[in-house]
């Protein structure tokens, strides 16, 4: 069991990596619908191999698609958060930590799970290690005083005219 769960931590990062690689050539839309494409091809080969198991109630069609029209919305979300020039790191990781607490505020009010108090030092834990981790600096946007300014003019030109360089 441990193996299946690293592997699927390992295709999950791949996956995000991915779905940011992605959004750098096409759009959050084109992007999803490769997604959406590379599942049904996934879900063909379940049935095909004979790992589908179709004896399934109403209510488990209905909460099942139910999951994966929301799963399909967040997966079409991040998709656009990195074509918005969402740095991967950040995205990946502000989802990764919010959307456990999203799961655990509605196994308490609907499944009437309970959470102990090292349970949820833990959570608070990783939420806050996730927030750190997308944290960055804000870049100053002051001009070094000793650094050459492109848009400054050197005296060589005349007023209101931008300076060129001729090549040599």
């Amino acid at each position: 069991m441990a193996a299946v769960f690293a592997g699927g931590v390992v295709f999950l990062g791949v996956f995000s990596a991915a779905q940011k690689e992605t959004t750098n050539y096409i759009s959050a839309e084109w992007s999803y619908v490769s997604f959406i494409v590379s599942s049904v091809l996934i879900a063909l080969v379940f049935v095909i191999a004979g790992w589908a198991d179709f004896a399934m109630s109403t209510k488990t069609v209905v909460l099942g698609s139910l999951a994966g029209m929301l799963n399909g919305l967040g997966v079409l979300a991040s998709f656009a958060a990195y074509s918005a020039e969402g740095k991967a790191s950040k995205v990946t990781t502000i989802a990764g930590a919010l959307q456990p607490v999203f799961t655990i505020v509605l196994a308490i009010l609907f499944l009437n799970e309970s959470l102990s108090l090292i349970e949820s030092l833990g959570i608070a834990l990783a939420i806050v290690g996730a927030l750190t981790l997308s944290y960055e600096k804000p870049v100053s946007t002051k001009q070094n005083p000793y650094e050459p300014n492109p848009n400054r003019d050197s005296g060589n030109s005349r007023p209101g005219e931008r300076r060129t360089e001729q090549p040599g």
